[in-house]
């Protein structure tokens, strides 16, 4: 069953640019990742919340690639430009439509 998984990055303010840059042109690696589905990121310049919705195959694929993230040394680079941790969570999607 698929799931969704809802990442929050509270950039440092002075960091946001950074780290809404970085993650705009390094998420195709999810993307191309084996059973994520889709990703889009979104984000408030005036908050410095970075917020980063996925949909993933299941959750032991997500967490291969938040394995492959932290091995590769740039969930901690992303982390870094942050006031602490994110924060992470997973729901089984119910239902979904798009118009797109």
């Amino acid at each position: 069953m698929a799931i969704n998984v809802i990442a929050k990055f509270q950039a440092k303010a002075e960091n946001y640019k950074e780290a809404s840059e970085w993650l705009a042109g390094d998420l195709y690696k999810m993307s191309e990742f084996k059973g994520n589905l889709s990703c889009f990121c979104s984000g408030n310049e005036e908050t410095s919340l970075i917020t980063v919705f996925q949909k993933w195959e299941s959750k032991d694929d997500y967490l291969a690639y938040r394995e492959m993230r932290t091995e590769s040394g740039e969930l901690g680079y992303l982390v870094s430009l942050c006031e602490g941790p994110p924060e992470f969570a997973f729901d089984t999607v119910i239902y979904e439509r798009s118009n797109e």
